[in-house]
This record gives structure tokens, sequence and C-alpha cells, in this order.
């Protein structure tokens, strides 16, 4: 099993190819490939994929991948304020952490708040290994990277969920926002990635942050499945005290 980076395991800074001079999009892609496998073989994404995961399982992947993107949305956020590089790269993407609360709301049987929800270990040493409070630019954007290159795969596991699973139908529109605007969305991202990575450094960045954010997932997907394997605690009820109608002594 894959243990979580813990918060003094910061990603060494990461060499870059010789070939630095090509789309950084197609730099992380090629660069990730192998962190990006690890990810989407886990068990739980592969159940995710698939439609063969429960309500349950995906419900608390759903809200771990809410803590993530909470993180990555808000900095970019708060970036695109003063970067014009940033401020570009946000242009073309839509949040995606309120739909995918509302996912969450209809998927979770209890009911939750979602600010209450435990925290992800996992999300909360990644976050610590981009930056802790203050991320750099460039890591924002590899995680977003990440997760916003998800969109591409997410539109065609939707489709399969809705066949294969009708009663979470109501529930996917975290995976599918732009409809028939994804590919040309996906290009203009591409292109304002390489806006925020003027040199070498902020290429090396991009990547570190980009492999962290794989391997964040893949310890998501961890904490869900030790999750959804513990037995679940029982709750003896206490019976009601009985007392001796004619003496009034408890029995």
């Amino acid at each position: 099993m894959t243990t979580t980076p813990s918060p003094s395991s910061a990603p060494a800074p990461t060499a870059i190819p010789t070939d630095a001079g090509i789309p950084v999009a197609d730099l992380l892609k090629r660069e990730t490939a192998d962190a990006h496998h690890r990810a989407e073989t886990h068990p739980v994404q592969k159940a995710f994929a698939s439609g063969e995961i429960d309500r349950q399982t995906l419900a608390a992947l759903f809200d771990r991948m809410h803590q993530l993107l909470r993180e990555v949305e808000t900095r970019l956020e708060s970036a695109a304020t003063t970067e014009p590089s940033m401020a570009a790269l946000r242009e073309h993407a839509t949040p995606h952490r309120d739909r995918l609360a509302a996912d969450l709301a209809g998927l979770d049987p209890s009911g939750s708040p979602r600010p209450t929800s435990p925290t992800s270990p996992a999300v909360t040493s990644f976050v610590e290994r981009l930056g802790g409070d203050t991320w750099p630019a460039a890591a924002i954007a590899g995680a977003f990277y990440v997760l916003e290159g998800s969109m591409n795969g997410n539109r065609f596991i939707r489709m399969g969920l809705e066949k294969r699973r009708p009663d979470l139908a109501p529930h996917l529109s975290y995976l599918d926002p732009y409809g028939d605007d994804q590919r040309p969305r996906w290009q203009r991202t591409r292109a304002a990635l390489d806006g925020v990575a003027r040199d070498d450094d902020a290429r090396a960045a991009m990547l570190a942050a980009a492999r962290a954010t794989f391997d964040v997932v893949q310890a998501i997907s961890d904490e869900v499945q030790t999750e959804r394997a513990a037995p679940a605690s029982t709750t003896v009820e206490s019976k009601p005290t009985r007392r001796c109608p004619i003496t009034g002594r408890t029995a």
C-alpha cells in the first residue's frame, strides 16, 4: 500500500529533459506517465472507471477529491488576481469544487455538511509538500494541470457510469463540466500553461507538483480503500432500566 508523503518529503528538484522547448503540457504528460499509471490503476480508481464502485465508496472518494480541489482552486483564484499568466490559466477553466460538493450532498447517505468532513491526511501532506500556506505559481499550475486534465477522461467515465449505474447519474455533474467544449477548452488551457512555464525552474516546479498530484490521488484512493474495508462500528444500545412493580427496585 502506498504511504502518504510526510510534510518533510518535499519533492526534490526535477531534472528537465534536454528537449525542454516542447510544450509544457507534453512534457508533463510524458514525464508523469508512470505516476499517472499508478494512480489510475489503483483498485478504487479501477472500480470507479468501470462502474463497479458502490455509492458509499464513491462518496468517500468524492469527499477527498473535493478537499483536494478546494486547496488547488482557491490558490489558483488567489494567484490569478496578481499574476497575469495565472489569470490566463484560470480563464479557460470552470471551478469544479461547487459541482462536486453538490454531487456529494446527493451521494452521501449521512447528509453531513462538507465543512465537517474529517480532513484527509493525504491532502494535508500534499498541501505541505507543495509549499504549505504559500505555493509557488508554478506549483499551483502543475497541480491544476492534473486536475483539469482529468476532465478529458472523466467525461467518458461519466458516460459509462450513467449506463451501468443509472442510480448514480444525478450525482456525476463534476465529471463532465464542458460537454462538447471539452477539447477546445483543454487546448486553450494547454497554451496557457506555457505562459506559466517561463523558464527551466518553473517547468521543474510544475513537473514536481504534477507528480505530487498524481501521488496524492493514489494516496486518497488508499485512504478510501482502507476506510471501506474497515468493519463498521457496532453501537450497543443500552436497555431501559426495569423496576420491580412491587418493590420498586431495579431489576
